[in-house]
């Protein structure tokens, strides 16, 4: 499994996806990078703490119009 995506799982959450065959699959080939242009990039950031980590402390009155259009994709 990819490192950086295990540094982001807590560990139950890496022992159920280390067993299930479909993740294995998915994680064996090499991931290419996408690229999001039209997003600032600390709106994004916001946007993926709130929705891995229910995290809003990256949310703020100057980013809040970005995150809101960043979630429409």
């Amino acid at each position: 499994m990819n490192q950086p995506v295990l540094a982001m799982l807590n560990q139950p959450q890496v022992t159920v996806l280390s067993k299930a065959a479909a993740v294995e699959t998915a994680f064996s080939e090499e991931i290419k990078p996408v690229e999001v242009s039209d997003v600032e990039s600390g709106a994004f950031k916001a946007m993926l703490a709130f929705i891995y980590a229910d995290d809003l402390s990256g949310l703020n009155g100057d980013n809040a119009i970005s995150v809101l259009y960043a979630g429409e994709f």
